[in-house]
């Protein structure tokens, strides 16, 4: 019975944290032995390899660029944005050569039309992501420039605020996180421009990691400030249920009331501190996981059990990737309209004359009208 699922069925993981562990385990070397040979046997570390891959029937896979927040959190420095920025470019690198190294098991969809034709090869659809557009600074053109390298969509925050919108949490100087206290209260104005333009592109918006104030802004449930939200549906790539995990990185039943609304998609995280609340799908960027759903090869379990508690096929359908592809094709359709409609890329404003990396104002974030 469980075949018949997975042989039917993409699955569609939605936040797959791979480039932290190339970059910690293998300072990003893909190429020798000691890396190549365990990834096509089943026995590297952590929770994903080509192996576990095809044992969990994996269709498609959104990997992830990330690179850490500073500690206190409203200082941005342009340094400080340019090393993160660094970062986030050797990982897609990263990510993006390993695509290309094995060309017979991965290819980089263009677009949502793209991912049928590649999982009928037989081969896992791989569009790439962003966490936290800290990595960006105030560059809207570093985010089309994402866009090109195959960055399907971009994760809001991380655990800092950043120039367009709040985050759900701050890493602390002192070690940790804690929930944030607002700075924009939601969605920068520059943020709103930001998602336009991700609409217009084409990329879709992810708001696992923001406050609660930005994730009612973006859904549209924030009119009195004089704006509707993204044209397009969002996504919560690794988030899940705050009333039965009351953790700041939850979505809450009114938000779920949007996403209903806007045909918007939640997609479950493994983390088990955001499931069960206690210490520790969100593969390899985590420890502690659930039992049972050890490793990406769990993947047909997980459709087993929703098989057991009498989920219709249509939701079955749904959970393991239809969801997602349905998202992701809506968000294709919005960008078609607006660039049939004329519209413009969103422009960077550089004045002449301003020397790299010198903060305007202390290193603060900016307000930006």
């Amino acid at each position: 019975m469980t075949d018949y699922y997975t042989n039917q069925f993409v699955f569609e993981d939605g936040h797959n944290d791979f480039a932290i562990y190339l970059r910690y385990s293998y300072n990003n070397h893909l190429y020798q032995r000691n890396f190549t040979e365990p990834f096509k046997s089943g026995d590297l570390g952590q929770h994903v390899d080509l192996d576990r891959l095809t044992r969990g029937r994996v269709g498609g896979t959104f990997w992830c660029a990330f690179a850490f927040c500073p500690r206190v959190s409203e200082e941005y420095t342009p340094e400080y944005f340019f090393n993160s920025y660094q970062t986030a470019n050797a990982e897609l690198d990263t990510l993006r050569r390993i695509i290309a190294a094995y060309p017979d098991r991965f290819s980089l969809p263009h677009d949502s039309s793209d991912v049928e034709s590649i999982v009928h090869a037989g081969k896992i659809a791989s569009p790439l992501c962003i966490e936290g557009l800290h990595i960006i600074g105030d560059s809207i053109a570093t985010l089309r420039n994402y866009y090109a390298l195959g960055v399907r969509y971009a994760t809001l925050t991380h655990n800092c605020h950043n120039s367009y919108a709040d985050a759900a949490m701050v890493d602390l100087l002192s070690g940790g996180s804690a929930a944030a206290k607002p700075y924009w209260g939601g969605v920068s104005p520059l943020g709103q421009k930001l998602i336009k333009e991700m609409n217009r592109m084409g990329m879709m918006v992810d708001l696992s990691h923001t406050s609660f104030d930005t994730m009612q802004d973006v859904l549209g449930g924030s009119p009195e400030k004089g704006w509707n939200g993204s044209l397009a549906p969002v996504m919560f790539s690794h988030s899940s249920a705050y009333a039965l995990c009351p953790h700041p990185r939850n979505v809450p039943d009114d938000v779920l009331y949007l996403v209903k609304n806007t045909n918007s998609v939640v997609m479950g995280t493994f983390a088990t501190d955001f499931n069960s609340c206690r210490e520790p799908n969100d593969f390899d960027g985590i420890f502690d996981v659930p039992r049972g759903m050890e490793d990406v090869s769990k993947f047909p379990d997980l459709v087993a059990e929703t098989i057991l508690q009498e989920v219709s096929d249509d939701d079955v359908s749904k959970v393991v990737g239809q969801n997602i592809l349905r998202l992701w094709r809506d968000v294709d359709a919005v960008a078609e309209r607006l660039k049939a409609n004329g519209a413009h890329a969103l422009e960077d404003d550089i004045p002449w004359g301003k020397r790299p990396n010198e903060p305007e104002n202390g290193g603060k974030l900016r307000r930006i009208e």
